[in-house]
């Protein structure tokens, strides 16, 4: 059985709890998609590259799609991601993915915004689990 620290807003908390199943997944998600490209000293390869993508006009929205699919299917427990959908919205200015993700320990649907924000130049994603 895998177990972690549970981590709130990313950050350890004062007291500690030991998360596992669907909690754990989702928190290996969501560090894997807030991960830039370069960021990981020991492999530079690893993480999605959001200043790219945040510079490209228009985006690639497939390529988006794609990388950020990839990326939470060789999260350990995910067993594969149904019903993946990119759209962008060019009002908006804005690319979101949703999918539902199948894990060993259940299904959890997500939506996952790269550039969303009030502010012109975010280059973090907003994950939502609904």
């Amino acid at each position: 059985m895998a177990l972690d620290v549970g981590l709130i807003d990313g950050d350890l908390p004062v007291a500690t709890h030991m998360i596992t199943g669907l909690r754990l997944i989702m928190q290996r998600i969501g560090i894997r998609l807030r991960r830039h490209q370069g960021e990981y000293l020991l492999d530079q390869t690893e993480g999605l590259p959001y200043i790219e993508w945040s510079q490209t006009k228009p985006p690639p929205v497939q390529e988006v799609g794609a990388r950020i699919r990839q990326e939470i299917e060789r999260v350990t427990g995910v067993i594969r991601v149904d019903s993946w959908t990119t759209t962008w919205d060019a009002v908006a200015q804005e690319i979101t993915c949703t999918g539902e993700i199948i894990t060993e320990d259940g299904d959890i649907p997500l939506t996952v915004s790269p550039f969303s924000s009030t502010k012109p130049h975010n280059t973090m994603p907003v994950l939502v689990w609904l």
